[in-house]
């Protein structure tokens, strides 16, 4: 009795131990179960599974020790989902980065193409600029030289005057020159080569500046009869009205036609140091050389003014700087060698009566 006793219980005991067993395997698959719904759910239906699980291990102690594991799952899988939601909140940022650089990178871009239409357009303006210049240049000159060539704007005056014989082309234009018929005289000689006269004359000619060259190449071109002159001379002493008188006396020209010329401005150097005197009764008295000078019958007062003129100024040329250096002006200058010439007795005694009336204050 005591050994069937004995087996009994223990077969009872197996029973009871592959009772328990079997729950531990039941609770096993129902843990294993809980954590694919804890990843794809969300957390409340994951929240609900383990309240699930607590209540079901009640039956068995052993149950208890795995509960912890799905919350465990749970809370990792969280972190995961909590670090990739950061990690795509931060991916985004690259892309608008490489934007902010693209748009940069564009602008600049645009910066330098704008500098480029800028220098583009300002070195365009500054060639037009410079194109309308020369432009202007060559009209002008263009303009100037075909004003000389065909006499626009000059002078009418009769200009009288002689070509020596054998006088070369060259010095022919600068006779003209010097007489105020022509300005340029390359030109001249350039209308010389295209008028291509048969042969020029020399003596007595009358030309007018407002002729154009082409005609006073025809008028050189033709044969002429010598005009008639006259000699006739200035002494120390004379003033304006003595020489008026001369110059109407022997027919060169009338006595108010050359005083009204004479008192004008002729466009020489030394008119711009002559002061304006209001106590001279004729403003350019005394301002001609006493010489002998050669003039032609029935001239005109221009022509007589302009040769009065050319000699005084190649005399006042040698003593100009000496009148600088005296500190005194011309014209007064020019009133003390008119009282000189009135008080001395003698050319000798001039330099005497020169240097005392120098010394009075």
């Amino acid at each position: 009795m005591d050994d069937l006793n004995f087996n009994v219980d223990d077969i009872i005991n197996d029973v009871n131990a592959k009772i328990k067993s079997a729950e531990k395997n039941e609770a096993d698959e129902e843990s294993v179960e809980a954590e694919p719904i804890a990843d794809t759910e969300n957390s409340s239906e994951a929240c609900e599974q383990a309240d699930n699980t607590d209540e079901k291990p009640q039956e068995t102690p052993e149950a208890t020790d795995d509960k912890p594991e799905p919350i465990l799952a749970f809370h990792e899988d969280k972190s995961e989902e909590d670090k990739s939601e950061k990690d795509e909140d931060k991916k985004p940022e690259k892309p608008e980065k490489q934007e902010k650089k693209s748009k940069s990178g564009k602008k600049k871009k645009k910066k330098r193409k704008k500098s480029k239409v800028n220098n583009s357009v300002f070195g365009g303006i500054i060639l037009v600029i410079v194109i309308l210049t020369v432009s202007l240049v060559l009209a002008v000159g263009g303009i100037s030289i075909g004003m000389e060539y065909y006499g626009i704007g000059k002078t009418d005056e009769d200009i009288r005057f002689n070509i020596p014989a054998g006088s070369t082309n060259s010095e022919i234009a600068d006779i003209l020159v010097n007489e105020g018929v022509i300005k340029n005289k390359k030109l001249f000689m350039l209308a010389l080569k295209f008028e291509k006269p048969a042969a020029i004359y020399p003596g007595d000619i009358t030309l007018q500046p407002s002729s154009g060259y082409s005609e006073i190449i025809e008028k050189l071109s033709q044969m002429r009869e010598s005009y008639k002159t006259v000699s006739i001379t200035f002494t120390e002493g004379e003033n304006l009205l003595d020489i008026a008188k001369k110059l109407e006396d022997n027919e060169v020209c009338t006595a108010d036609d050359f005083l009204f010329e004479f008192n004008k401005n002729q466009g020489f150097d030394f008119e711009n140091d002559v002061d304006d005197n209001g106590d001279m009764f004729y403003r350019m008295e005394g301002y001609f050389y006493p010489d002998t000078y050669e003039f032609y019958v029935n001239d005109s007062a221009g022509n007589v003014t302009k040769k009065l003129r050319e000699q005084f100024e190649k005399k006042y040329e040698t003593v100009k700087a000496k009148i600088k250096n005296s500190g005194m002006s011309l014209n007064e200058v020019m009133t003390l060698a008119s009282i000189v010439q009135l008080e001395a007795a003698s050319e000798d005694e001039m330099p005497k009566a020169a240097s005392v009336l120098s010394s009075l204050p």
